[in-house]
Parts: C-alpha cells; sequence; structure tokens
C-alpha cells in the first residue's frame, strides 16, 4: 500500500456525504500534518481549522496531482525474482577475491537447461551458509534478521547499521553479494526495491524467515483487538503495507479522549482578567467618589479626615509586605545539571552492557582475592592460562566494572539532581501563580503601584498554561518518585527533556528571571508606599490635602480610561479564545467519527488478505492436536460494534485461539497453550503466511528462505518433519498456483535434511516438477574446502560453495 493509495483513501473519506471538517482537513493537508504525538497533531489541526474557514477542498484536483506521484504498481505485478545465481566476496565469513585468486564464491541454483531449482543445504555453524542469507535479505528487503535479533532497539536499526554487520572483520573493501534472478542482475549498492514505499507494499522481508521473526512473532498477544499495537490484527496489517493507516490511526484514536486544557485555561484566564478589570474600575470608581466628597469637604473648610480608608490602606499594604515571594533559581547551575545530565546519559547508553554487570562484578571480586589459593582458576577450576595471566584478565575486566558502576552512580546522581531542579523550579511558579491572583487585585486601590499590578497581570496570563498543564507537571513530578532510577527512566527523562527544549530551557528560566526582577520591585515599591502613606497625613496643610486629593483622583480616571482600554482587547481575545475552545471541540467530536471510518477502511484491507493466513496456519498446526482432540486451533474474524452518527456498522479483527471442541466458550490463547515446541511452531507459521498473503496480494514472486530454524528433536519422529514440508509446499500452490514458487532451506541438521529429501521425494503435486527441481548440497567451512571452481551461465567463474548431492545417492 502505498503513500498515494493511503491519500486516495482519505480523500473517499472526506468526500462521503456528510463527511465533516476534520476528515477533510487530514485529507488535504495530510503531508503537512505532525502527527508524531497526539499533541503535534492537535496543533496541526488547529492550525489548518483556524485558516479553513469558508475554503474549497478541491479533491479532483489533488487526487489528479497525487497520481502524478504515483509509483506504478502494476509494472511489478508478474514480476518473477526467483534467484538463478549468486556472487558473493568480502561478506562476514565469506573471503574477499584478493584471498581466493581473483575469484568470487558463488552458487548456481540453475540446472543445465536454465531452469530455477529449489535448495535445501546442510551446512554447519561457521561454514558461511548465515552470510550468504544475509547478503540475498539485505538485497531483496533491505533488513538483516540477524542484526535485529542482536539489537537492544531493533526499529532502530537502518541501513548504515546492516552494512555495518555485513563487513568481514580486518578488510576495508566493501562487502558484495550480486544476485542473478529472471528480472535482471541486483547487489548490495542496486536493491531489488529502490523505493522504500515498494518495501511496504511487496513486504520482501517475510520471505526471509529467521530466528528473530520467529521471537518477534512470539511477542504478539493474538487474542487482542486493534487498539494494541502488538496485536496480531495489526501485525497483519503491517505487513499488507498498512503502516501509514495504523501510524494515523494510532495517534489520532488519542484525541477524542486528550486531556487538553490549554485553550480553555486561556480563556478562563482571559475571561478572569476581564472580570478583574471591571472589579478595579468599579472600586477606583468608588475610590473616587470617595476622594470626591473628601476633596468637597476641604474646600468647604471642613477638616474631616478619611482615617478609616488610610487606616485599611495601611492594613493592607502591611499585610502584602508580610507575604514572603521567592523563587530558588541558579540559572547556571540548572543549565549545566540538564547538560551534565544527557552527557552521562549519551556515554552511558554507548556502553556494551547487561543486567549481569554488577554480579559478575561481585563474582570476580571473589575470585580475585582466591586466586593464589587454587592450583587452576577458581573461576571455573580449569585453565590453560597460568594464575598470573587469568589475574591480569579478571582485574582488567574488573577495571572495565568499576568504570561502568562510577558511570551508573554519576548517571543516577545527575538523574536526581535534574529531577529535583525541574520540579523546584515548577513548584515555585506555581507558588509565585497562586500569589499572583490574590495580590495584583489587591494592588487596585494604590495608583502608585499601578505598574507592578500590571506586571502581576502580565507574569500571571505568561504563568497560567504552563501551571495549569496537568499533564506535564504530573509527569515531571513523577520522575522526582524514581528512588532507583531504571535505564527506563534514563532514556525517558531525556526524551522528555529533548521534547520539551522550548519549556525547560528557555521558557523556565526567562519566568523565573522576570519573577526575581518582579520580586526586587514589589518589595521596593510597597516599602516606598508604605512610607508615603504614613508621611501623607501628617503635617499636610488643607490647600496641600487638596492639591494631591485632585492630583489622586485625575490619576484614578486616567487609570480607568487606561484599564477600559485593555479590556477591549481582552474581549477582541476573548473572541479568538472562545472560538479556539470551539475547534477544540469540534476536533474532538470530529476526529472520532474520522477515527471509526478509518478503522472500517483498515480492516476491509486486513481481512482481504485474511484467508491465505488462516489456511497456513490452521492446516499445518491442527495436526499437533491428534493427542489432545478435545482442542482444536482457529484463527477467526471476530466482530466489533462501531457507530458513526448514529449508524452501527461492525468491523472485524483477527485473532488466533485454542478453543475446547465440546465447549466453544472455554477459549485460551496460543501463548498460554502451546509448549515452547508447539508455540515455536506456530510462530513460524505466522512467518510463512504472511509471505503467502503477501504473494497473494500483489503477484510478485519473491523466494522463500529459511535460515536454520529446524531442530530433529523438536519432531516427534522423522516423518514429521516430512509432512510439515510438504503441506507448507501444498498451501504455497493451493493460493498462487500461477506462480512457481522458489524456496531454498539452510540447516545444519542433518536429520532435518534428510527428511526435507524424504519429503520432497514423496510429494505429490500435479503439473509441477518440484521434485526434479529441488537441488541438495552441503557447505564446508571455506578454509577447509579443496578449491573448486565452476561457470556461471554467463560463463563466469566462481569459488562453488556449495557441493551438490545427486539424487540417486540421497534415495539410496
Amino acid at each position: 500500500m502505498t503513500t498515494t493509495n493511503f491519500r486516495e483513501v482519505l480523500i473517499s473519506i472526506a468526500t462521503e456525504e456528510n463527511s465533516n471538517t476534520i476528515s477533510k482537513i487530514i485529507a488535504y493537508y495530510y503531508p503537512s500534518l505532525d502527527i508524531s504525538s497526539k499533541e503535534s497533531l492537535f496543533e496541526s489541526l488547529i492550525r489548518f481549522l483556524e485558516s479553513s474557514k469558508n475554503q474549497e477542498f478541491d479533491f479532483e484536483e489533488l487526487l489528479e496531482k497525487i497520481k502524478t506521484e504515483n509509483i506504478d504498481v502494476s509494472q511489478f505485478i508478474g514480476k518473477d525474482y526467483r534467484i538463478k545465481q549468486i556472487e558473493i566476496s568480502n561478506l562476514r565469513g565469506i573471503p574477499s577475491k584478493e584471498h581466493s585468486n581473483e575469484i568470487p564464491y558463488g552458487i548456481n541454483l540453475t540446472d543445465e537447461e536454465g531452469k530455477i531449482n529449489n535448495a535445501i543445504i546442510l551446512a554447519n555453524n561457521g561454514t558461511g551458509k548465515s552470510s550468504v542469507f544475509s547478503g540475498l535479505e539485505m538485497i531483496y528487503a533491505q533488513e538483516i534478521g540477524e542484526k535485529n535479533l542482536r539489537s537492544i532497539n531493533p526499529e532502530a536499526n537502518d541501513l548504515n547499521d546492516y552494512n555495518k554487520y555485513l563487513q568481514r572483520i580486518n578488510e576495508t573493501g566493501k562487502p558484495y553479494c550480486n544476485v542473478k534472478t529472471i528480472e535482471g542482475d541486483f547487489d548490495l549498492e542496486n536493491k531489488i526495491f529502490s523505493n522504500k514505499n515498494l518495501l511496504k507494499i511487496f513486504n520482501p522481508r517475510s520471505h526471509f524467515i529467521t530466528e528473530y521473526d520467529i521471537i518477534a512473532n512470539g511477542w504478539l498477544d493474538y487474542s487482542k483487538d486493534d487498539k494494541y499495537d502488538y496485536s496480531f490484527h495489526n501485525i497483519i496489517a503491517k505487513s499488507l503495507g498498512l503502516d501509514e493507516f495504523l501510524s494515523l490511526q494510532n495517534i489520532a484514536q488519542q484525541i477524542p479522549n486528550y486531556r487538553r486544557n490549554k485553550e480553555t485555561t486561556v480563556r478562563n484566564n482571559i475571561e478572569k482578567e476581564i472580570e478583574n478589570n471591571k472589579n478595579s474600575v468599579k472600586n477606583k470608581k468608588a475610590e473616587i467618589q470617595s476622594k470626591s466628597i473628601e476633596l468637597e469637604e476641604l474646600k468647604k473648610g471642613i477638616n474631616t479626615e478619611n482615617t478609616n480608608n488610610h487606616k485599611s490602606k495601611l492594613e493592607t499594604l502591611n499585610e502584602l509586605q508580610s507575604k514572603v515571594v521567592d523563587i530558588n533559581f541558579d540559572e547556571a547551575n540548572y543549565i549545566n545539571e540538564i547538560f551534565e545530565f544527557e552527557n552521562k546519559f549519551k556515554e552511558y547508553s554507548s556502553l556494551d552492557r547487561n543486567k549481569r554487570a554488577t554480579v559478575e562484578k561481585n563474582f570476580l571480586d571473589i575470585g580475585n582475592e582466591l586466586i593464589h589459593e587454587f592450583d587452576n582458576c577458581p573461576f571455573c577450576l580449569s585453565s590453560n592460562k597460568t594464575i598470573d595471566e587469568i589475574k591480569i584478565e579478571v582485574e582488567k575486566r574488573l577495571l572495565e566494572l568499576e568504570q561502568f558502576k562510577s558511570l551508573d552512580e554519576d548517571l543516577k546522581n545527575k538523574f536526581r539532581l535534574v529531577a529535583n531542579n525541574l520540579w523546584s523550579v515548577t513548584r515555585d511558579l506555581s507558588l509565585v501563580n497562586e500569589l499572583l491572583n490574590v495580590d495584583r487585585q489587591k494592588l487596585v486601590s494604590f495608583p502608585n503601584l499601578e505598574k507592578i499590578r500590571l506586571e502581576e497581570s502580565r507574569l500571571y496570563i505568561a504563568l497560567s498554561p504552563i501551571i495549569n498543564d496537568n499533564e506535564l507537571n504530573d509527569y515531571v513530578y513523577s520522575f522526582t518518585q524514581k528512588l532507583i532510577p531504571t535505564d527506563k527512566d534514563y532514556n525517558d527523562l531525556f526524551k522528555f527533556l529533548n521534547k520539551n527544549k522550548e519549556i525547560f530551557r528557555k521558557r523556565y528560566v526567562e519566568l523565573s528571571k522576570e519573577v526575581g526582577l518582579l520580586i526586587v520591585d514589589r518589595k521596593k515599591g510597597i516599602e516606598e508606599e508604605i512610607k508615603l502613606l504614613i508621611e501623607s497625613n501628617d503635617n499636610l496643610s488643607v490647600e496641600q490635602k487638596i492639591t494631591i486629593l485632585e492630583r489622586e483622583i485625575k490619576e484614578l480616571n486616567e487609570q480607568i480610561i487606561s484599564i477600559e482600554s485593555k479590556n477591549k482587547k481582552f474581549e477582541f481575545d476573548l473572541i479568538g479564545a472562545n472560538k479556539k475552545v470551539s475547534f477544540l471541540n469540534q476536533i474532538k467530536k470530529e476526529i472520532a467519527i474520522f477515527n471509526s471510518k478509518l478503522k472500517l477502511k483498515v480492516d476491509e484491507l486486513v481481512n482481504n488478505g485474511f484467508e491465505p493466513i488462516k489456511n497456513t496456519v490452521e492446516e499445518i498446526l491442527n495436526q499437533y492436536f491428534q493427542d489432545d482432540s478435545q482442542y482444536k486451533l482457529e484463527i477467526n474474524l471476530k466482530d466489533n460494534k462501531v457507530n458513526i452518527e448514529g449508524i452501527e456498522y461492525i468491523t472485524k479483527y483477527i485473532v488466533a485461539e485454542i478453543i475446547d471442541r465440546n465447549n466453544n466458550t472455554k477459549v485460551t490463547s496460543p501463548q498460554n497453550y502451546f509448549n515452547t515446541f508447539r508455540f515455536k511452531l506456530f510462530c513460524l507459521m505466522i512467518s510463512l503466511s504472511i509471505a503467502l498473503a503477501s504473494r497473494k496480494t500483489y503477484k510478485v514472486n519473491l523466494p522463500l528462505v529459511m535460515d536454520d530454524l529446524f531442530f530433529a528433536s523438536d519432531f516427534i519422529n522423522k516423518n514429521s518433519f516430512s509432512e510439515f514440508l510438504q503441506k507448507v509446499i501444498k498451501l504455497f500452490y493451493k493460493h498462487t498456483p500461477d506462480m512457481p514458487l522458489q524456496f531454498i532451506l539452510f540447516t545444519h541438521d542433518d536429520l532435518i535434511f534428510r527428511t526435507s529429501i524424504d519429503g520432497i521425494e514423496n510429494l505429490s503435486i500435479t503439473d509441477n516438477q518440484i521434485k526434479e527441481n529441488t537441488l541438495f548440497g552441503r557447505m564446508f567451512k571455506i578454509s577447509t574446502q579443496n578449491t573448486k571452481t565452476d561457470k556461471f551461465e554467463n560463463e563466469e567463474i566462481y569459488n562453488e560453495l556449495l557441493y551438490t548431492i545427486p539424487n540417486k545417492i540421497l534415495i539410496n
């Protein structure tokens, strides 16, 4: 499924009757949407919603435009990429041409008539079979299962990581692998599917099955619905190239329940500010009235002092002065601790370590103390090295572990410091915010402190969005509760800091500085106002008091004009804030409908590829219930009801279940029922069925290659594996009869090798030449091989990696 196909589906949803605005925005602006998180998607949607008023969405023109950018998938239908020949040089266990008389190593899978063979290859460990497999896998799938198996985070591996894995030790030249197919020659520089979209569509990685695929399938939950990323249903969806559907669906489904209060907080703050300003105007008018009466009395010669008003103001100022507003913030130390934590984390992440490091250190410490009390090694009681040589090795490893321990301790300390610093600043700013809300209302009665009041109001509005972001603050606090932080905690804090750089490295610093300056100005202003208030009532003549009152009345009137002017701006801002709140509600409501419609589309596409998956797994695994006929394995589509704008739809999701034949209500999951071998076989069937589903859906013929997945001891008897192989081959021909299958099986188990031969010999598939066109061979270590050269059909000479064994010898 290409991005173009995906966008066509989005457009089909957007152009349905009664489609909502959010569906249209998602379809029209999809390339510009940020779907990295629910927050970023929401920001994208609200931005486009604000600018989309009265906009005409010309989807016809858009469809024409994206079709010109479309990858023509039809040109690949019917393509045959079965392997004719393989050339390898300087790739992991395979030497370079310089070390093999300038002749590459190779395998020829064609016979004298040019027909392409299947191959069952016996190869002990260390013979280079995994090197061959990895080279092929890289050319076809641009991924290497063995590398993923050896990675902590397989999904983070990129082409550079895979290329490094292919590099042969102590060789400087590039690895070389060339594959000749019916469709042409390909190598590590010229891969079969150069466009990444094609990899998603044709899913070549499903045709190269390794231990990693089986392990990864074992992590799935086969009973969960598609709400879970690790569900069986979603793995099938990904294998069919529906990654973009699932990525959008995964984020979009979080929006309806997104606890977002940014827009409502801004609106509420503006409303509160308007209300406070109205109260301020009301109080100032009352103060003007009081002062006007006092002024009239003074002018009439009645020297009546408004002592009560004077006393009340003085008490208010003393109360404000008694409230200590402070914030403990050392900018240099705060920023430095963040940088040091990040640097320590990067250094820590680069180390080769495991959870046994502490145990290993204790073990080595004890052994190092005892080393001279034993004739042999105190660790294994047997050694070819001298005691002194062992001691040197142990002390070297102890030094490495000591360094790891020291770094781990440093990182723990930095984690705690940063977590506590973040929470300290968050808590202090929250306390300041609460105080400002009360403070700025009480300062209304003091014209001389108007500048401070306005600054407090500005800071209150600036602080509110951060202080009221409960999700952010709860997450900050959670880090302070990690008494013994783990690798995951380190990683979470590192990502959190990088994701919120604007808040923690800039906004927190700016706000803390502004609060610090306000604290100084506030303290000084209140002290001066108290002094003025005390002095203003002493030794003043009537004329002086009249002058002061007239000036104060004039200042109060000017302040009223200024506040009312600001309120007009706030009322304009309130219109915008109310719009954003309405957009918030609109997005949550409409995207819920979009999510349901998208889910229907995804499920429809998944279910189309369901039949071969069901058949492949059920037909092979149910034979293992012969000794327990009460149970059976079923892969089913389960109903899930979806309500879209009052209309109920039935969607389906795929589950695998073990069912009691006598009571269908008794159900358990494969991961709970199967023993280790059968669960491994079940996981293998999942990989095979995904390969078959991709093959059936897109009609691109890729080889099926399996790398050392079986051990004879796993099977009940020697016929078991023969029957298993026969069923796999028959299923592929059943579902894709018009596509000749090429399978290549690598194994190091001699019995598996021989039972594979029996299985091929006893096949009974009409009109195919599996028996005649299956090559049996053996690989030996390069170092022990007698140089044997051969020629490909194009007369190129190569060192034969495979020693072909004649069928008649095997049969006898």
